[in-house]
């Protein structure tokens, strides 16, 4: 899959407390933001189910 890159705003403590994190669990703060991201993906369609192709492209139309 292509990789996408965007940027993220986030405040000064939040960064620091998530470099900490990041680092604790022997990441870097990317790689731990994206196992972050599919943790949630995953949570997500446990509870609502599996986003489809379909789903996403009909998402990327409607904006």
């Amino acid at each position: 899959m292509k990789k996408k890159i965007f940027t993220l705003r986030i405040d000064a403590t939040l960064h620091s407390k998530f470099n900490y994190i990041a680092h604790e669990d022997q990441r870097n703060m990317t790689n731990a933001l994206i196992k972050l991201m599919y943790s949630h993906v995953k949570n997500y369609e446990e509870k609502y189910g599996e986003i489809d192709d379909e789903d996403i492209y009909y998402f990327l139309k409607r904006k």
